[in-house]
């Protein structure tokens, strides 16, 4: 593999080069910072004339900072400059605009109010994004208690009654007004709409009919699918070289991180599956060989007085350290990244992450418990889709911190099946009930349900083709009848015009 930051900001090389109006400036600063560490450039950073390092000709760090240029920019600086003129160029011509007209975003961030049909997550990030562009662009921390009473301020009017009862809920306690705690109560008030919008739904229907119009699958509708929001496919592509013959043996972080950048990208409502997120980055940093900082304490300073092995260990815990967080920031979205992006460590940062992500509040949880208990299998869903989807739900739950009971799972799967499986059901109840070595486990009754449907399937299969068969033969045999007459079109005897050959 070449270098880690190749595979975690490759945007940078495309859709998120420097414009030459500056508007991406701030992220691709922060961005960039980690591309030149890896690539053994950390000076260029913030140059100076009086670096030794200012008139070095460097060819791979003049290409390594003009490809993640737009076109304009690439064509100014492109003839008779080095890297560290370039760098400071850069950083001369945009850094003070920002500092220089903070009214821009000032103005922006006051007057930034949430569509009604923005889903609260989305407008938390925008908000601290904004925030966060005036600090590292202007230097104006704005105090975190204002930010929460901006938030708030930015809301529909749609939201009035629910921010009424938020604040006369938090009037006398200790509790801080600070921006995280607002936002977690947002997406609770979130979570509760949720959970009345699925109580009144199912109100007004029993179990679904129709079928799916997100996975094309009987028995729920779209609001109550497992695959909802989830890829459909997973893409593991290789690069080829000619001939179809693989360039190298891709490695565990150029299998799993593009897939972390798409498909499990964290977004404002975080990834499709915060579990799968964490089982594919934790390969990845323990591929890399960083994941290690998320379990050591920070090594303390040498200074002086500390041996030269001692210095090499605190210098390698926070090149690691600083590689471990960019990998984690690298599967964001941007506002999501800005928002994230001062905490110090990766442990840190990893534990924000999951705070924010992985916490479901008691609404969340009873949605989900309700999905869950409510799935059920059509005549027309194979087994083994049903199965997967009820893993899916039950994967849910467990985020949301709920470990359902092994035999209460099972109950809840045979209560699933549906009616044309009554018989089958009935004989596997009694099966289990006399198994004394596993009997109710769920992984006994999940193998039980999928041989049973598999075998059953299978029978439904070859009933199909005997009929077809059967079918087949009866017309074949009225086909077998002697044709006495010639054929219309070329005269000829045993077949009709129809069939000609020559026709």
């Amino acid at each position: 593999m070449g270098k880690v930051s190749d595979v975690v900001y490759p945007e940078l090389r495309t859709t998120q080069k420097l414009s030459s109006d500056g508007s991406n400036f701030i992220i691709w600063k922060l961005k960039f910072a980690f591309v030149l560490t890896d690539h053994q450039f950390p000076h260029l950073i913030s140059p100076s004339p009086a670096d030794p390092t200012w008139d070095d000709q460097s060819p791979d760090a003049l290409r390594l900072i003009l490809r993640s240029l737009d076109e304009n920019l690439r064509n100014e600086f492109r003839e008779n400059h080095t890297p560290a003129s370039i760098m400071e160029a850069l950083l001369s011509r945009f850094s003070p605009t920002l500092k220089r007209f903070p009214a821009i975003n000032l103005r922006r961030y006051m007057s930034c109010r949430m569509d009604p049909d923005t889903e609260i997550n989305r407008h938390i990030f925008r908000m601290r994004a904004i925030a966060k562009e005036l600090e590292y662009g202007a230097g104006i921390k704005i105090p975190d208690d204002v930010q929460a009473t901006f938030l708030l301020n930015s809301l529909p009017e749609e939201w009035g009654k629910d921010v009424e009862r938020l604040l006369r809920d938090l009037d006398g306690r200790e509790e801080d007004l600070s921006f995280v705690n607002f936002s977690r109560r947002l997406r609770t008030l979130r979570d509760v709409k949720q959970l009345n919008n699925y109580i009144d739904s199912e109100k007004k229907r029993k179990r679904a009919n129709g079928v799916c119009s997100s996975c094309g699958e009987q028995g729920h509708y779209m609001s109550d699918c497992p695959d909802q929001g989830s890829p459909k496919q997973e893409d593991f592509s290789v690069s080829f070289g000619p001939f179809g013959v693989p360039i190298s043996e891709p490695t565990v972080t150029e299998i799993w991180y593009p897939d972390l950048k798409t498909n499990y990208r964290i977004g404002y409502n975080g990834p499709n599956s915060f579990t799968t997120w964490k089982l594919e980055i934790s390969d990845v940093l323990e591929d890399i060989g960083v994941d290690y900082v998320l379990k050591e304490p920070e090594p303390s300073d040498p200074a002086d007085s500390g041996s030269e092995e001692d210095a090499l260990r605190y210098k390698k815990w926070h090149a690691d350290d600083f590689t471990c967080r960019h990998l984690i920031l690298g599967t964001m979205e941007d506002d999501v990244f800005l928002s994230f992006y001062d905490y110090p460590t990766a442990k840190s940062l990893m534990a924000a992450v999951e705070a924010f992500f992985n916490s479901a509040s008691a609404a969340q949880k009873l949605v989900r418990l309700k999905r869950y208990m409510s799935h059920y299998m059509s005549d027309e869903t194979p087994t083994m889709n049903h199965l997967r989807d009820t893993d899916v739900l039950l994967s849910k739950l467990r985020s949301s911190g709920m470990d359902i009971p092994s035999e209460m799972r099972s109950v809840v799967l045979m209560n699933s099946l549906p009616g044309s499986w009554d018989q089958i059901a009935s004989a596997l109840e009694m099966k289990l009930s006399t198994d004394k070595e596993n009997g109710w486990s769920y992984d006994n009754v999940w193998k039980e349900v999928r041989d049973a449907g598999q075998f059953k399937e299978l029978l439904e299969k070859n009933q199909a083709d005997d009929s077809v068969s059967h079918d087949n033969a009866i017309d074949g045999r009225k086909n077998k009848r002697v044709l006495r007459g010639k054929c219309y079109s070329c005269g000829r005897s045993g077949h009709y015009q129809s069939h000609c050959p020559i026709s």
